[in-house]
């Protein structure tokens, strides 16, 4: 697993074992393939995938590099900055063919662990991951800091599906879902639909409390993404959900909405206080053998 803590991963293939895919470059094999020929065979019948399709952010200079060793044979190494980590778990292979690039020697199957969704300047980012989730992200709104962001981004949907006529109520062990109950004018007495404005762009959803709109009882709700279940559209986007995890998790944010007149109050006062046989940190090494 190339991950947050363990983003580098190396691949030895002895002699007289050959790299799959042979392209190296950017190109890794699909997770599911079975047959590295069909992987590294030319023409139309080649399905190998730029593994950088499976990222995010600026990765021209993400690409299989090799490594000098004493012994013979080929040694190739990726690596993954945590800024190019996807929203969502994804996964391809690579491995050893033998002399005559007939026959797999070896087959590694490498899952890319999603980044945890975070929370930045009242701006909550959610991704989608097995592990992206182990906490609700938190926002606290009062008049000094009146609105956030939520920002699903293409892979994800808001939630609850009715995000503007109702929230989620808050509960040890639950997080977001579809479907929710919470009423906010039973909260938030002046509450109007037009504070969510949704920006179809950057799949974003902020949330803007206007001056006067505090309850007069400090409030609590819950809203969040989830990965979109609707079918992607695309080349590319038809590779991240094949090669997806099929255990996402939901990205379910706390909202802590304070009362009017606490919020006055507090106003006068203070401002703001891998390896099958070797694994080291976060280098994974993989060799294959001649036996």
């Amino acid at each position: 697993t190339l991950s947050a803590t363990a983003s580098v991963l190396q691949l030895v293939c002895e002699s007289p074992f050959t790299f799959a895919p042979d392209e190296a470059g950017k190109q890794v094999c699909p997770a599911e393939t079975t047959d590295f020929q069909t992987c590294v065979g030319n023409g139309g019948s080649k399905t190998s995938i730029d593994v950088t399709s499976l990222l995010t952010g600026n990765t021209e200079s993400i690409k299989w590099e090799a490594v000098t060793r004493a012994a013979q044979g080929t040694t190739k190494k990726l690596s993954i900055p945590p800024a190019n980590l996807p929203y969502t778990d994804q996964s391809f292979a690579v491995g050893c063919l033998d002399n005559g690039k007939t026959t797999a020697k070896c087959k590694l199957t490498v899952t890319i662990e999603a980044r945890a969704s975070v929370t930045q300047d009242q701006i909550v980012t959610c991704a989608y991951g097995k592990t992206s989730n182990q906490k609700h992200q938190s926002i606290k709104l009062s008049p000094s800091q009146n609105k956030f962001t939520l920002v699903c981004g293409n892979d994800g949907e808001v939630l609850p599906t009715k995000y503007q006529s109702t929230f989620c109520v808050r509960k040890d062990g639950v997080g977001a879902s579809a479907e929710c109950s919470g009423n906010y004018t039973d909260v938030i007495p002046a509450y109007e639909t037009q504070w969510w404005k949704h920006d179809a762009t950057q799949h974003t959803f902020t949330l803007e409390i206007p001056e006067g709109g505090f309850p007069e009882k400090e409030t609590q709700i819950m809203v969040g993404c989830q990965k979109s279940k609707k079918e992607a559209a695309g080349k590319d986007n038809e590779v991240r959900e094949e090669a997806s995890s099929d255990s996402p998790t939901v990205c379910s944010v706390d909202v802590t909405i304070e009362a009017a007149a606490s919020s006055a109050s507090l106003s006068g006062g203070v401002a703001g206080v891998f390896s099958w046989f070797c694994s080291v940190g976060a280098f994974l090494t993989v060799s294959c053998l001649m036996m």
